[in-house]
Formats: structure tokens, C-alpha cells, sequence
């Protein structure tokens, strides 16, 4: 599986909801292509291989860095919590543990101390934490009231989007935030919660869903580029790009949640010096997403732990200092 990495300065984790494995790792799914309009087929039809929904991820990452999640070849991520959809899923990767109080999306304050807020305690990343994201719940997961880190939300925002005639969508305003903190070098530490993909799946637009993760590979890779040609992130950045829940299968894509099979697969990639090149995985032991916020902090090589309930790092991934 490759060399083991040295642990990283700074940390960009970044989420796409509820993008499903199965598009990350076969492309766009011809059943489902079958079922788009006629005047709509064409552009699903251009993403049939997942080198072209995907560049950035396959051209990239998958040979700088690892892609874990084809369970076509035996590759398995998967939530813990029982849910599979947004709420419970944050919670689950920026906590690293389950909580059967959080069970719906409701926007409310979450009682459970998050990973970042552990990272902004350490004297290195004191404000030095940020979050970017499409979805205006996320102020609520994070607990910004009580953890003081920046959170940006573009759908708080969406009267800008409008003012420019819809010349941006929301997640682009996420993205454009996301990269102003990088270039004024307020953060150290970056959190970029992208939503359209989730967004048009829930409206079973399949075409604009594959678009919408397209885009995001795009904005992925303007923000590698960028942290490698500034001198504060080059060679001192690590990424970690995963999602929230899976979807279900066939016609039930558009749809997650507990009575939904499928929901609980996800996927987990990286890329940067904290990270091992070990491609796209094969025939290994399950990664559960609760591990991810313990990994975030062996990223960065901070020795504080969460609680014990939390999930532990996979190390076989990641190295520790």
C-alpha cells in the first residue's frame, strides 16, 4: 500500500452530500441514464465513465493519494449511526459517535463536541478554523454559537446569488468563500460542506446531479492547485473529501434514510502528505465514519483524544508523528 506518509500543517476536509459510491466508482449508471427525458440523456450519456464525471478525483487523487468505497472490489465505507441521512451524519464524521438524540434535520444546537473544535483548542490552529458550507444547518451541527469557529453558509447568502441573476449557484458562493480563506491565509484548517448534489438528487434530477458532482471535482481541484502553489499549504496540505450518507439503489436513488438499503454506503478519499498512495483500495477491512474525525487529528498530529466512544483512526491510511 505504499510508503508512509509524514503528518501535515494544515487540513482541508471536504464533503459532498450524499454523492453515492456507485457514481464515484462506475460512472453514470445506464439504468438510470434510461429513465432521463429524452432531451435530458445527452448530457447523463457524457459521464458514463467515471474518468469524465470524476477527473480531478481519477487523473489525481487516485494516483497521489487513495479512494476507499468501491465495494465492487471489496472496498467498504460505511455509516454507523442508524439514520443515513444528513444530520445524524455530520454529527457521526465530526464527532466520531453515534447520537440517537440527533434524528431528524431539524436546525438545533448539537450538544457534542466536535473534532474541529479539539483542533482550534491547540495554540497552532487558535482561530485558524473555518467552515464553508452550502447547507444553513450547518452554523447548528458545527455549534458555532458555542464554538466560536467561523462558519459560512451560502444559503444564508442566497440574496447575493439572486442579485447577480443566478449567475452563481450556492455552492459556488461555498466554494468562492472556501478559497478567499485559503488566499488571505485566515485558515490552517478548512471544513467546505458542498450541497448540490443532494439537492438535485432529492429532486430525482439525475442529469443535473451528475453535473453537480462534476462541478464540485472542479472546485476540488482549483483548491489543490491553489495550496500547492502558495507557499503557506504546498507539500504541507492535506485533503480528505467523503460524504455524509449513501443513497439507494435503482429507482430509490433519489432517496436515504433508515428504511432505505444503501443509505449507510459512503466512500472516503485523500490526498497530501498525511495520507498513504494507495489508490483505489481493494479487498480491505470496512472504514466506518466514525473514524474520520479521530484521523483528522492524526493528520494533523495532535495527541489530544476524543471520547472514548468515538471511532479510532484508521492508521493504515494516514500516518501519526
Amino acid at each position: 500500500m505504499g510508503v508512509q506518509a509524514q503528518n501535515s500543517e494544515n487540513l482541508v476536509l471536504i464533503t459532498l452530500d450524499g454523492f453515492r459510491w456507485q457514481e464515484l466508482f462506475r460512472g453514470a449508471s445506464e439504468e438510470l441514464i434510461l429513465t432521463e427525458p429524452e432531451n435530458e440523456k445527452a448530457s447523463s450519456e457524457k459521464f458514463r465513465y467515471r474518468e469524465k464525471l470524476m477527473p480531478f478525483m481519477w487523473g489525481v487523487i487516485a494516483s497521489e493519494g487513495f479512494i476507499a468505497g468501491n465495494q465492487d472490489c471489496g472496498s467498504i465505507v460505511r455509516v454507523q449511526n442508524r439514520f443515513g441521512f444528513s444530520y445524524p451524519g455530520y454529527n457521526e464524521l465530526l464527532t466520531g459517535k453515534r447520537d440517537l438524540r440527533i434524528h431528524s434535520n431539524r436546525k438545533k444546537w448539537n450538544p457534542n463536541r466536535n473534532v474541529l473544535e479539539v483542533i482550534n483548542s491547540e495554540e497552532q490552529y487558535k482561530g485558524k478554523v473555518s467552515v464553508h458550507s452550502t447547507w444553513d444547518a450547518m452554523p447548528y451541527i458545527i455549534n458555532a454559537k458555542r464554538s466560536k469557529i467561523k462558519v459560512y453558509s451560502s444559503q444564508q447568502d442566497e440574496h447575493k446569488r439572486k442579485e447577480r441573476k443566478g449567475l452563481f449557484t450556492n455552492d459556488s458562493l461555498t466554494y468562492v468563500s472556501a478559497l478567499a480563506s485559503l488566499k488571505k491565509n485566515e485558515s490552517k484548517v478548512v471544513y467546505i460542506s458542498f450541497d448540490a448534489t443532494d439537492e438535485k438528487a432529492h429532486r430525482a434530477e439525475y442529469g443535473n446531479y451528475l453535473e453537480a458532482a462534476n462541478r464540485i471535482d472542479t472546485y476540488i481541484e482549483s483548491l489543490w492547485v491553489y495550496c500547492q502553489s502558495d507557499s503557506n499549504y504546498k507539500d504541507k496540505t492535506t485533503f480528505l473529501i467523503t460524504t455524509d450518507h449513501g443513497r439507494g439503489y435503482s429507482k430509490k436513488w433519489s432517496e436515504h434514510g433508515l428504511l432505505v438499503s444503501g443509505s449507510k454506503n459512503i466512500w472516503l478519499a485523500g490526498i497530501g502528505p498525511a495520507v498513504i498512495k494507495a489508490g483505489e483500495m481493494e479487498n480491505e477491512k470496512p472504514i466506518y465514519q466514525n473514524q474520520i474525525a479521530a484521523a483528522l487529528l492524526n493528520v494533523l498530529g495532535i495527541k489530544k483524544k476524543l471520547p472514548k466512544t468515538a471511532g479510532k483512526s484508521p492508521k493504515r491510511l494516514l500516518s501519526a508523528r
